[in-house]
């Protein structure tokens, strides 16, 4: 097992949720965790932008982030880490509150994903 395998063993099978978007947005990975927290297998979800997830970002107010804000769209401009509290909608209807932390991976281009 090559070290990057390792490294995407321990992400795939901690319980806390973590996917990864391009530059574009497009999901290119999405963990056990991430599956168990909101209802969808990472075959529903790979390769979808963002806003066509169905997770239906909102923050705190209701403000859709895909039209009034993107916090992962910022970051990717402006390579500002951000912890923001959203809440996604389960598959089964519901929401969650989730405290998400958006950055930037330098060691990663769109080109190698």
């Amino acid at each position: 097992m090559t070290k990057e395998e390792l490294y995407l063993s321990i992400l795939d099978n901690i319980q806390d949720g973590v996917y990864y978007v391009d530059i574009h947005r497009k999901i290119k990975f999405w963990n056990k965790g991430a599956e168990q927290i909101t209802g969808y297998q990472a075959d529903e979800m790979l390769g979808l932008e963002c806003s066509e997830s169905k997770l239906n970002h909102i923050d705190e107010f209701g403000n859709h982030l895909c039209i009034t804000g993107c916090p992962l769209f910022a970051t990717n401009i402006d390579g500002v880490v951000r912890t923001e509290r959203v809440f996604v909608r389960h598959k089964n209807g519901y929401r969650i509150p989730l405290l998400g932390r958006n950055m930037v991976s330098e060691d990663v281009s769109a080109e190698n994903i």
